[in-house]
């Protein structure tokens, strides 16, 4: 046994204070982690079989339709109030970088690439545009890039992006905070930045900064699809594709899904969202 300190709620003029308790068999952390172990038990125990999975939600649609017409306004009906707000403001709307794409004749199709980036990786950013991420146009082929950010309260920060867009400007970047967990802020964006600003594109690849494309295997890849039959309306997607993967369950996990969001034991097949 051994002694350890406790925070005790003080009331009414007894102030609050550490406590010493003489035999404690459990620190915090130790219950954070059983807390934890909990919570992945009742996860796996309690989850549904993905056979009963159904996409999209089984909707009575006649009932909507008669419900959002008999309201005056569709932001009286609570369900048809949008849960995420997706309308930031532009920074740097970069809305001229696929001017060059709505030119091409022949079988030449044009591939833009969408790099997903952190705010602070300059470096990275760098090494890219070293690289991969380069502008190509030859007989066959023509490739284009921007590079997606979101933005910060930090005005240090925000100025060193706007150099870098005057020095290279080959940076579309949007007002949410550039966070993990805005990922899907920053997909959704570069998503309606590519239809609004670059419909001439024929292919579009999503990656992050910190990944490496080979576009020649790239390029390859393309002409055989095109060559199987594949055109801008074929509604493909493709990359490295989880077929059964398992929800995380630990509390503590960066991608912790509890069953009232998600309460099946597999997600779906789908390709990784770090290149597709």
């Amino acid at each position: 046994m051994r002694n350890c300190i406790i925070f005790c709620g003080g009331s009414g003029s007894n102030p609050a204070s550490f406590c010493p308790v003489n035999g404690c068999l459990f620190t915090l952390a130790t219950g954070s982690v059983l807390l934890s172990l909990v919570a992945m038990l009742h996860g796996y125990l309690f989850c549904l079989p993905f056979s009963q999975f159904v996409y999209p939600l089984e909707l009575d649609f006649n009932r909507l339709v008669l419900e959002l017409e008999s309201t005056p306004t569709a932001s009286s009906v609570s369900w048809a109030v949008p849960i995420n707000n997706k309308n930031f403001p532009a920074l740097h709307p970069n809305s001229n970088r696929c001017a060059n794409f709505e030119v091409g004749e022949g079988s030449k199709y044009r591939l833009l690439m969408l790099i997903k980036s952190a705010l602070p990786n300059f470096a990275f950013r760098q090494a890219l545009r070293a690289t991969w991420a380069n502008e190509i146009n030859t007989a066959t082929v023509q490739i284009g890039y921007a590079f997606v950010l979101g933005g910060t309260h930090n005005s240090t920060a925000q100025a060193a992006v706007d150099r870098e867009q005057i020095t290279y400007g080959d940076l579309i970047q949007q007002a949410f905070v550039d966070a993990y967990f805005n990922n899907t802020y920053k997909l959704m964006f570069a998503i309606d930045w590519a239809a609004a600003s670059c419909p001439g594109a024929d292919f579009i690849l999503f990656a992050d900064d910190d990944y490496y494309v080979s576009t020649y295997n790239l390029v390859n890849l393309l002409g055989q699809l095109q060559a199987n039959g594949y055109t801008a309306d074929s509604l493909l997607v493709t990359g490295h594709v989880f077929s059964s993967p398992v929800p995380k369950r630990n509390l503590f996990n960066k991608w912790y899904t509890s069953l009232a969001e998600y309460p099946y034991t597999f997600w779906p097949p789908y390709p990784t969202g770090a290149r597709f």
